[in-house]
């Protein structure tokens, strides 16, 4: 219902204002359904409005904030996955977890590594045969997202 009325868009700054500002809507979304849904089962049930509203959220003011903070607890990844979806893709952003893992590179493949790091702050030289099916399925994914993301700014091929 709030997505259907644009809650929460509108609100282009940075993914975590963005996320807070949706999860704190919705959550205000919530609270206003449940006051309704509660005053709707009193009516039916015999009490009066203001009956009603005294067992709202456990009864008590504290009971009313933890359950609201335990909400926008629930609310916030919900928006965040959602807003990664849009940017970088949902296909993109979903592949993942129902693509089979690589597992973790071998021990030998990362003490080979180790042995060829430079000192100084300059790039790692190629080692032919250090990466495993791990890093290579990371830097497929990376690539894609990328991908993704410019064809979504428009910039990809133009």
């Amino acid at each position: 219902m709030g997505r259907r009325l644009g809650l929460g868009e509108g609100f282009a700054s940075p993914l975590i204002l963005s996320t807070l500002f949706k999860s704190a809507a919705f959550l205000a979304v919530l609270i206003a359904l449940t006051i309704v849904e509660e005053i709707v089962i009193g009516v039916i049930h015999g009490r009066t409005v203001a009956g009603s509203l005294t067992e709202l959220g456990g009864g008590t003011w504290q009971q009313i904030v933890a359950t609201s903070v335990s909400l926008f607890r629930v609310l916030v990844p919900y928006f965040a996955f959602r807003a990664l979806g849009e940017l970088i893709g949902d296909d993109t952003l979903v592949r993942p977890y129902f693509e089979p893992s690589a597992g973790p590179p071998a021990p030998r493949v990362a003490a080979q590594h180790r042995a060829t790091v430079p000192q100084g702050n300059g790039p790692l030289p190629p080692t032919p045969g250090a990466r495993s099916q791990a890093h290579r399925a990371r830097a497929s994914f990376a690539r894609s997202a990328q991908k993704s993301i410019k064809e979504r700014q428009g910039g990809y091929g133009a």
